[in-house]
């Protein structure tokens, strides 16, 4: 009896048969739908990268970079009546103290060097705003030009021409100050000036207004790439 309902539960989950003769459609092989899936996902991704390049352009507004260093990246452009902002980002690992750009034949230097702000160094990662009349870019190619970049260990990088121009600069600072440093402590040794009106003195000199000054046209070297 066991034997019997044995075959018997065999034949009722057994599959039915196709009759004799009749064409027998197989579905796509699992590497068929592999590829299907891998082909899909890749076309999804090109997709994406062209939105993503097609909103990086809106947000430059028509403008695109060259650089001598990769320490600065353009990220936006912001236009508005009267002035023209570029957003740029600190993509170094490293803080910066300084850099060049140029549109236009027109240089723009920021330098925190012996400032108000040389102790908020701009960090990487961070975004700086240069805000630019926009008369200056009336008619303009629309090509922003990174011309070096100054880090607060010492370090640079970009077109050598405007590091050296940073560089005398920061010289040109550093000895003026003790230039006058001098002088106010000959003053006060030999004319009697008290100590509080020189510490005052030295204060202001140590903190001397200088966050943005006009540079020589930095030259458009070969090596420049563009992003």
């Amino acid at each position: 009896m066991s034997i019997l309902k044995r075959l018997m539960a065999g034949r009722c989950h057994s599959q039915p048969q196709p009759p004799k003769g009749a064409m027998i459609v197989q579905g796509p092989s699992a590497t068929t739908r592999l590829a299907r899936v891998t082909l899909a996902l890749a076309l999804l991704a090109g997709s994406l990268c062209l939105l993503q390049q097609g909103i990086a352009q809106d947000a430059l507004n028509g403008w695109s970079s060259e650089a001598a260093t990769s320490a600065i990246t353009l990220v936006a452009v912001e236009q508005a009546e009267g002035t023209t902002t570029f957003v740029l980002r600190n993509a170094s690992t490293k803080p910066i103290m300084a850099f060049a750009v140029l549109h236009d034949d027109i240089g723009h230097t920021v330098d925190r060097f012996q400032t108000e702000t040389a102790d908020t160094a701009w960090e990487p990662g961070a975004t700086h705003r240069l805000v630019v009349g926009s008369r200056e870019i009336t008619p303009s190619n629309k090509i922003l030009l990174i011309a070096a970049v100054m880090f607060t260990d010492g370090t640079a990088d970009g077109q050598q021409r405007v590091i050296d121009n940073i560089s005398a600069h920061h010289i040109g600072l550093m000895l003026e100050q003790e230039r006058i440093k001098n002088i106010l402590l000959d003053i006060r040794i030999n004319q009697g000036m008290d100590e509080a009106a020189l510490q005052s003195v030295r204060a202001r000199l140590g903190t001397r207004r200088n966050p943005r000054r006009k540079l020589s046209p930095p030259c458009r070297a070969s090596g420049f790439r563009g992003s």
